[in-house]
């Protein structure tokens, strides 16, 4: 069942809104490009879906899910291979560590080179 909800002003839908979990999806009718924008920039939700119904969900180049209460994040498409795996990085380094001369315990060449670098500074 879809609950259809009239309201008299923007303002008013947006303030009922915001006083609920953030929604899986929330559906708009209107032609009012205003409306649009409002509810773009104002409302946190799973999908915004204007003039129409659960078509999102058969997009498969479109993220889906919810935020918070409303869903564990987004699946379909490039967002629902980030969901769903874990990046790791990676980093190996080749030969000799340079930056290994510069730790603690110095010997004296290493004495040397640092009290000609800081004059030169």
């Amino acid at each position: 069942m879809l609950p259809i909800l009239l309201y008299s002003d923007m303002e008013e839908a947006l303030s009922y809104i915001h006083q609920r979990p953030r929604p899986l999806a929330l559906y708009l009718f209107t032609q009012q490009t205003e409306d649009q924008r409002l509810c773009e920039a104002r409302i946190v939700s799973g999908s915004l879906v204007i003039n129409h119904t659960l078509v999102q969900v058969a997009q498969a180049d479109l993220p889906f899910g919810g935020i918070g209460a409303s869903g564990m994040g987004a699946y379909h498409a490039e967002e629902g291979f980030r969901t769903f795996s874990h990046g790791k990085s990676v980093l190996s380094k080749r030969g000799k560590n340079i930056l290994a001369l510069l730790r603690p315990p110095y010997r004296r060449p290493i004495h040397r080179f640092m009290a000609k670098f800081w004059r030169f500074l």
